[in-house]
């Protein structure tokens, strides 16, 4: 008889795993990303977006290019590795998400009458420019904002009543309403109605 007990010797599981898309990014608009990654004891690793099969196994590495999965929306990112043995992460992995869709518009100019300083109306015109604009929308200072409307470079606007400096505010979104990340622009001009 007797007694045994046996164990075994090799390298330990993978731990620790991270993977962050684009450094942590919240949102891209591209669907090529990068992938940082990071684990303990790691010797091949392998990734997927939701939804797809696994990649082949392949060597660890600190950052990798990766193609997310086509149409808008977040992303996820699933991330796995193994030590020599084959022995996976005991957490089984890691993930990251990111929204991929158009970027947050941008460069908003808005200008009262082509910039002019002074007008003898209240009914004025509103030159406006922006990149990746679907929708704007438009305040008078002190009253509500308009409804969103779609994007336009021209727009007839009606100042409040009453001689003295108007301010108009100007902001736009995209298709998934996120807004400009300056929170927008404004102009003024000085009232003589």
């Amino acid at each position: 008889g007797g007694d045994y007990d046996s164990i075994f010797y090799g390298p330990p599981r993978p731990s620790n795993l991270d993977i962050q898309i684009n450094n942590g990014d919240a949102a891209t608009n591209s669907r090529n990303v990068t992938l940082n990654l990071s684990a303990d004891n790691a010797f091949e690793c392998r990734y997927v977006n939701e939804g797809e099969p696994w990649s082949a196994w392949q060597p660890y590495t600190t950052t990798r290019s990766w193609t997310l999965i086509d149409g808008f929306g977040t992303k996820t990112v699933y991330y796995q590795c193994r030590n020599e043995f084959g022995e996976i992460d005991s957490d089984g992995g890691d993930y990251d998400s990111i929204f991929y869709g158009p970027p947050r518009p941008s460069n908003l100019d808005i200008q009262i009458n082509n910039g002019d300083a002074i007008t003898i109306s209240r009914n004025v015109s509103l030159n406006l420019s922006a990149n990746n604009a679907f929708e704007c929308r438009y305040i008078n200072e002190g009253e509500p904002w308009s409804a969103w409307e779609a994007f336009v470079t021209n727009r007839s606007w009606t100042l409040t009543p009453g001689a003295g400096t108007k301010t108009v505010y100007y902001q736009c979104r995209n298709q998934f309403g996120e807004i400009d990340s300056d929170g927008g622009d404004y102009d003024s001009i000085l009232a003589n109605v």
